[in-house]
This record gives structure tokens, sequence and C-alpha cells, in this order.
């Protein structure tokens, strides 16, 4: 039985995941694969030490930001011809999606090089890079940074 390529592309709700998501589509085309656009959210430490665990507000919270992720990118979505899944996972960013990769047999990981700030990127890490280190497969790091050019 054949399986069908896949290619991830992890995207979050930052003004570069559209760039994510062209070059992730463009590369299933190439590929004749499908694409599944990955946005996986890390609950905040406090969330793991309330006793009364998660609150209905935050999951309120947490579904608005997800609409507003999708909605930046349903007209990139809409306007191929590739087969796009949704998936929304809860976790660390680098290692959930490089966890979900290996879990479908992904081909391909696309991860754009920043999402967070640069302090941010400093005290928490960088995604791309964790992912890199965690994939079992190729991972393209599209320069989404304003020195692209």
């Amino acid at each position: 039985m054949n399986r069908s390529a896949i290619v991830i592309a992890a995207v979050d709700d930052s003004d570069r995941a559209a760039k994510v998501a062209e070059h992730a589509i463009a590369e299933a085309e190439l590929r004749g694969a499908d694409l599944h656009l990955v946005n996986a959210f890390h609950l905040p430490w406090a969330v793991y030490a309330d006793p009364g665990g998660v609150s209905a507000t935050f999951l309120d919270q947490l579904r608005t930001e997800r609409d507003h992720v999708w909605s930046r990118l349903d007209h990139i979505i809409d306007d191929t011809s590739v087969v796009v899944e949704k998936v929304e996972l809860t976790g660390y960013p680098p290692s959930t999606v490089a966890r979900y990769a290996e879990e479908v047999g992904a081909d391909l990981i696309v991860v754009g090089n920043r999402g967070a700030g640069e302090v941010r990127s400093l005290l928490l890490g960088s995604t791309s890079h964790g992912i890199i280190h965690a994939a079992h497969c190729d991972v393209l790091v599209v320069k989404t940074d304003d020195s692209a050019g």
C-alpha cells in the first residue's frame, strides 16, 4: 500500500506564518504531498500549577488565539489544490511538532526562523532550532526575519 507523502508546517499567530504556509504549500505541490498545518500551543507553567486545573476563561482564550491563527491562513489555504489538514496540539512546540511529524511519517517539516521576538527566543530557545534537533525527517527553515532582504 502506497502512503501519501506528508509535509508539516509549524504555524503560529505571527505575521510570518503566512510565508511559512506558502513555502510549505509549494513543497507539498512539488512532492505531491498532503499538508498538515500544525499549531502547537504551549500552556503556561502556571496552568499546570493551578490545583483547579484549566479554567474556562483560559480555554476560551486558547480557542480565540487558534481561530486567529487559522483566519490569518485561510486565504492561502483556500487558494491551493493541496490537501490541507489543520492540526491543533498542546505542548512545547519543538518537541510536539517533531513528535507529531514522526507519528504521521512526515517527509518534511517547514518552520520559520522567527515567530517570537528576539528576547523571547533568547529566553525560551528557538522553535526552529529545537525542531531541527528533534525531527526524524528533513526540516526546511524559512527566512522570515527582516534581514532576509
